[in-house]
């Protein structure tokens, strides 16, 4: 399987340092990811520094232009264009505050698009019911999908920072996505005020597609997009070493990843720490260890008040 894997970014001293990594982890990692190609856009400009930077690892850089200036995330819809005269099977459109630690390929669906469900649901039953109603689209609950059992959401709604794409549903997802933000977005432009949901139009926008489309999709398995963020959380899917870790913020100013209590995850997380220090001559602070068992500690505490409160329910 060749890969092309992609992320978008703004042109700002945050994105640089997650772009970086996101290019640093892929190129590192035996496999056909790192054999593959591995493309970082840049939403209008990009830094000159900063493309060289990239280059420098490998990394191939190009500018796209801003998708909605009202919702800056729908800029990863770029990542679906262009691809007429790139040689792949299978795109790999991620969030730039993605690492990798292992290969993904072996893990992907050859003909269906390969998805994460959400962590949480961002809008309410009755918001969903409304919005499909407005827009005339089909709205399915989870338990009429063959996936009911990954899914954490009583619609379908997915988590858009780590897609799989086999190449001849790449230009379908991209224009019924494309449309379907549109649609959203001229939803919510029509309500008296903002919904607290409108951060993640695209996401929704993507479950629209879905449901207009009947594209095929397959739920990925959990290792594909851990987000260490959660801290805990993660460790009631996680059975096995993540080859991706969606880290959003929890990082230190310098980009070290922080860990979160999790064995599987900060081993992981210590191994990308080690990366980015041999590729910047750096080092992870020292505190970053203490902060790990501090965060296993209380991990063991909680799990075994769990236990305790189950073994007392029982009873």
């Amino acid at each position: 399987m060749r890969l092309l894997t992609r992320c978008i970014a703004e042109d700002r001293p945050r994105f640089d340092q997650q772009t970086w990594l996101f290019a640093l982890s892929a190129v590192r990692c035996a496999g056909a990811i790192s054999d593959g190609i591995i493309e970082v856009g840049y939403v209008d400009r990009v830094n000159t520094s900063q493309a060289r930077r990239l280059g420098a690892i490998g990394a191939t850089v190009r500018v796209v232009e801003r998708v909605n200036a009202r919702h800056p995330p729908a800029n990863k819809l770029r990542m679906f264009e262009m691809t007429e005269h790139i040689g792949f099977d299978a795109l790999v459109a991620a969030d730039c505050d993605i690492a990798f630690v292992g290969d993904p390929s072996p893990e992907l669906p050859e003909s269906t698009i390969g998805l994460r469900p959400a962590d949480h649901d961002c809008m309410s039953s009755a918001g969903w019911q409304d919005l499909f109603h407005r827009l005339g689209s089909p709205l399915r609950e989870v338990e009429t999908f063959p996936w009911k059992a990954e899914a954490t959401t009583r619609y379908p709604y997915f988590n858009s920072g780590f897609i799989s794409v086999p190449r001849d549903l790449v230009t379908p997802l991209g224009n019924a996505w494309h449309t379907a933000l549109e649609r959203v977005d001229a939803y919510v432009t029509s309500l008296d005020h903002q919904p607290s949901w409108a951060f993640f139009t695209d996401q929704i926008a993507l479950s629209v597609a879905l449901a207009d489309t009947g594209l095929p999709v397959t739920i990925l398995p959990p290792i594909l997009n851990v987000p260490s963020h959660l801290g805990r959380a993660p460790a009631t899917r996680l059975r096995e070493a993540p080859l991706a870790i969606h880290y959003h913020d929890h990082v230190t100013g310098k980009g070290y990843l922080l860990p979160c209590g999790v064995p599987l995850l900060d081993r992981a997380i210590v191994m990308l720490n080690a990366e980015i220090a041999s590729a910047t001559g750096g080092a992870p602070p020292k505190w970053l260890g203490l902060r790990a068992r501090i965060a296993m500690a209380r991990s063991r505490l909680r799990r075994t008040r769990h236990r305790a409160a189950r073994f007392v329910r029982g009873r």
